[in-house]
């Protein structure tokens, strides 16, 4: 970490231009959040002392940087909204050392939500136990991938639930291709 009250981070500076890694200031933390030690999955130097939080850059970080989605009017950005990680500070709902996963929030004019920096701030409502099993990097990706999973969508078995075991991939459809007709 950067310091007591600062830390690192990957920004999106100038839209269409590769990140930049800088230093920014701690977040408050709020009543039902907790902090968590974080680095990104693509880049991950750690120490034996730490558990760092993974973010996968996700199709719609891209975009972010690229063109601007959810954050144009708000540089510098820190990307990632998928997190997984291990609690660094006491809750309520957590103890220290726990790895848990939930959304960042992209939509919000600071980036203090976003997972691309050491510490990032989750609600207790919005984060869960990671289950016992997947590792954090597999855990960062259900926060986006959790429709695969809701029974009003497709209603596939997590893959950590004792349905899993008997569960018939092949015969389930998750993609229906539909003829496209071009005219010239």
């Amino acid at each position: 970490m950067a310091s007591a009250k600062t830390q690192k981070a990957l920004f999106v500076t100038e839209l269409g231009k590769p990140v930049t890694a800088g230093t920014r200031e701690l977040p408050a933390l709020g009543p039902h959040k907790s902090n968590y030690n974080s680095t990104p999955v693509f880049s991950h130097p750690q120490s034996s002392s730490q558990s760092p939080i993974k973010s996968p850059v996700l199709p719609h970080d891209t975009y972010g940087r690229d063109v601007g989605l959810f954050f144009a009017d708000h540089l510098p950005y820190v990307l990632g909204s998928n997190i997984a990680g291990t609690v660094q500070s006491p809750n309520p709902a957590y103890s220290l050392g726990t790895h848990i996963y939930g959304p960042g929030n992209p939509l919000s004019s600071v980036p203090n939500y976003s997972g691309v920096q050491e510490y990032t701030p989750l609600t207790v409502s919005n984060s869960a136990p990671i289950p016992e099993g997947i590792r954090d990097e597999g855990a960062a990706t259900l926060p986006i991938n959790e429709v695969l999973f809701h029974p009003n969508h497709i209603a596939l078995s997590p893959p950590w639930s004792q349905e899993a075991a008997s569960f018939e991939y092949s015969k389930g459809t998750l993609v229906d291709y539909l003829p496209i007709s071009r005219t010239p």
